[in-house]
């Protein structure tokens, strides 16, 4: 009898220190998954390089897609790729597809696959900031900013004159 106190409160000594752990690992597990979604919203997210055929820019000034740029060469799709990448998140908020803005270009990225995904690139304030539908607004860095202005130019430029309703009907 003596025994079985003895196994009874070595079982219940290695139930707790078991329960212990295993809270342990449940409460790390969830500070890691906090702190990688916490992270992963302060910086911009964009497509693989490999998976884009090309990124097409429509320039929008009030109501009207004035001039398409498309962007094809591989080295200038991934260093506009790393320059968005690195914008940083602001307290702004998204809350509509486009920017409220009178001027702005919005950025296509054309999967080779099929489809596509977009971003605003807009100025205020002498800053540039892009615009990512319902996630919020991303600040760019004024070097990025310049270098971005050089990928686009080197571009295919087209002059188009359609409603802004469209731009989701423009043939790419």
């Amino acid at each position: 009898m003596l025994c079985n106190i003895y196994l009874a409160k070595g079982v219940d000594i290695i139930y707790r220190k078991t329960k212990k752990i295993i809270v342990l690992f449940i409460f790390l597990i969830a500070v890691i998954f906090i702190f990688m979604l916490g992270r992963s919203y302060r910086y911009l997210k964009v497509p693989n390089p490999e998976e884009l055929s090309s990124i097409i820019l429509i320039d929008v000034i009030g109501n009207k897609c004035v001039q398409k740029t498309i962007i094809y060469q591989e080295l200038d799709i991934n260093n506009m790729l790393d320059i968005l990448v690195n914008s940083r998140k602001t307290s702004k908020q998204s809350t509509s597809q486009f920017p409220g803005k009178t001027k702005f270009s919005a950025v296509f990225f054309k999967f080779k696959s099929g489809g596509t995904s977009w971003k605003s690139i807009y100025e205020e304030e002498g800053n540039s900031y892009i615009h990512e539908p319902f996630v919020g607004i991303f600040k760019l860095d004024s070097n990025d900013s310049h270098m971005l202005d050089k990928i686009i130019k080197r571009g295919n430029r087209e002059d188009i004159s359609i409603p802004v309703e469209n731009i989701f009907k423009i043939n790419f």
